[in-house]
């Protein structure tokens, strides 16, 4: 059983017309400090960086400086959960073990995450063919976003998001047609594989556009 790690939050008030703030001792001894500005909250951490949390009267959401941020409106976490359960039900599995990946990721900067679905289509077919360096290259990114307490896929606003996933397609095809910056793996790889390679980078350019 893994250790409960307790928070100790002290609050300090200057007066009543000053902003609040709260020292939050974290479990190896450093604090952070939290500004309450009314609407939003400012997590300052000790190295410097900081979150900005979003007081919407429910489940506050959380924008990260510099980095993703912790979603949001309604139980996401749960929510995400079950839809990650539901997938993995149908998803392809070798020895058991979903050859699909799942992770969040706020895409479109809303203080939302999406649910993302990660099909390598090489590897449903062939599970072990492709190397660490070029199994990315062939990821196919499915979005789900939260509405209304669960996810559904997004079928539409996510066209920013699939465009980037098109030019990562097409730097891929290019260092597949010519794996001269590759490893001595990949380049193996290649060799044996090229036709199929060219051919799926092909079919994920389509299907992405």
């Amino acid at each position: 059983m893994k250790p409960l790690l307790t928070f100790l939050i002290l609050t300090v008030f200057i007066n009543a017309y000053s902003i609040a703030q709260s020292v939050i001792v974290n479990p190896d001894g450093t604090h952070s400090t939290v500004i309450n500005n009314g609407s939003t909250s400012v997590i300052v951490n000790p190295d410097g960086t900081h979150s900005t949390l979003i007081n919407n009267g429910n489940t506050p959401a959380s924008t990260n400086s510099g980095s993703i941020s912790l979603a949001a409106a309604g139980n996401i976490w749960n929510a995400g959960e079950q839809m990650i359960a539901k997938l993995k039900k149908t998803a392809p599995k070798h020895d058991g073990v979903s050859l699909r990946s799942y992770s969040f990721q706020d895409i479109d900067n809303d203080g939302v995450y999406e649910l993302l679905e990660k099909i390598n289509g090489i590897e449903e077919t062939s599970a072990g063919l492709l190397n660490i360096e070029l199994s990315p290259a062939f990821e196919f990114v499915k979005i789900y976003k939260f509405n209304n307490g669960r996810f559904t896929e997004c079928l539409t606003g996510c066209a920013d998001y699939f465009s980037t996933r098109v030019y990562y397609y097409q730097f891929w095809k290019k260092q597949i047609s010519n794996p001269v910056n590759l490893t001595a793996d990949s380049k193996a790889l290649i060799k044996i594989n090229k036709t199929l390679f060219i051919n799926e980078r092909d079919r994920l350019i389509r299907e992405t556009k």
